[in-house]
């Protein structure tokens, strides 16, 4: 789904919301190194804009995409707090200031290993939150076992809430579980090669008595 698309949806809700980051790219102005028969370079912020758990930016130079918003918000198109969001992201960007994520980031998130939270990152889901409430798309994009990671972040955020605290048990469990397993893993693999190393010297020494 592109973030046009988005916009143009009557059920937005804030699960819908994309993310939003800035940066400042140096740009000739083509007027002024007319004018001045030089060329002339200006420093112009660009929003990248990324639709939950997909992997397509869009870039919109600043000002002109605020201004495109407000058009949005006031014709129903855009929720009236990602314009306050985004705004105000943006002024933290202009003072060098990094807006932390709106949940609770995957990055760290101590229920998933590594390697899942940087699988998880890559299709664009920053927050466990994001994941609990992930569609069939971005689930497909996550790939194998995203439906139990999925349900990993709904108990979690269920005990969060105080509202079942067994869960986070079960939740802690199979992240440990996870673990073992890339541990085994990992152990299995070089067990191999170290057993394939020895029987190619075991045959080189053979080979060589002969």
């Amino acid at each position: 789904m592109s973030f046009n698309d988005m916009q143009s949806s009557p059920n937005l809700t804030s699960k819908d919301m994309p993310y939003v980051a800035f940066e400042t790219r140096t740009e000739e102005d083509a007027r002024a190194s007319k004018a001045q028969g030089r060329m002339v370079f200006v420093d112009q912020d660009y929003a990248r804009i990324t639709p939950p758990g997909s992997r397509d930016v869009h870039y919109e130079k600043i000002p002109r995409w605020f201004d495109k918003l407000e058009l949005e918000f006031k014709s129903g198109r855009v929720m009236p707090e990602w314009v306050s969001r985004w705004k105000h992201a943006y002024e933290q960007y202009k003072q060098g200031k990094e807006l932390p994520l709106e949940g609770t980031p995957i990055k760290g998130w101590n229920m998933l290993s590594g390697a899942q939270q940087q699988n998880i990152i890559q299709c664009n889901v920053l927050t466990v939150e994001s994941l609990a409430t992930a569609n069939a798309e971005t689930l497909q994009r996550i790939g194998m076992g995203a439906l139990q990671l999925k349900q990993r972040a709904e108990a979690w955020i269920t005990q969060s809430k105080g509202l079942e605290p067994a869960t986070i048990k079960m939740t802690a469990l199979q992240r440990e579980n996870d673990v073992l397993k890339d541990t085994v893993a990992n152990l299995t693999e070089k067990v191999e090669a170290l057993s394939k190393m020895v029987e190619s010297k075991g045959k080189r020494g053979k080979e060589a008595a002969e």
